[in-house]
């Protein structure tokens, strides 16, 4: 049996004008924070590769604690990212525990860290879009014939995917 799951982590979007002062929850994010965690928002500022980072913390823990994943998808394009799996061959009975597991090992990397880039980055909707056709026209550039966001999204490899990811947060 394979659980899907697919979370769509807290967002900010708003007037895209960033603020001196920080809610208090990510504050405390940023001083609480241990391990990677720590190390990715130490510096008080996270990057979509240091979400990516915060995904794959994730994943790593949710594979060494036994859960087999599979179609692990990391898609930042959007407010807060997007962070999609499946779990493979559990029963239904273990399909429970697996999707606790999982639930534990994305709340402790992945959540705190996309709250805070979401509270540094509120993101209009002009801002998404903004960031969606650089995306479409790095994939382009590279060979790709495609005509949106999603079909550019599905016709990258996972390289290109990252390649055009960071050309357009640039």
């Amino acid at each position: 049996m394979t659980l899907g799951l697919a979370l769509l982590a807290g967002a900010c979007v708003g007037t895209g004008s960033a603020s001196t002062t920080l809610p208090a929850d990510v504050q405390a994010i940023i001083e609480n924070a241990s391990g990677v965690v720590a190390d990715i928002v130490a510096d008080g500022e996270v990057t979509i590769a240091e979400m990516e980072r915060a995904a794959l913390a994730a994943r790593a823990c949710i594979e060494e604690s036994g859960v087999l994943l599979v179609d692990f998808e990391f898609k930042p394009l959007g407010p807060g990212g997007d962070l999609s799996y499946s779990v493979a061959g559990v029963s239904s009975d273990a399909a429970q525990s697996a999707s606790e597991v999982a639930d534990g090992c994305i709340e402790r990397f992945y959540m705190p860290v996309t709250r805070v880039y979401s509270a540094l980055h509120p993101l209009t909707e002009e801002d998404l879009a903004r960031l969606q056709a650089r995306f479409v026209e790095c994939v382009r550039d590279r060979g790709v014939e495609v005509t949106d966001y999603a079909t550019a999204w599905e016709r990258a490899d996972r390289e290109l995917r990252r390649e055009c990811l960071l050309a357009a947060e640039r």
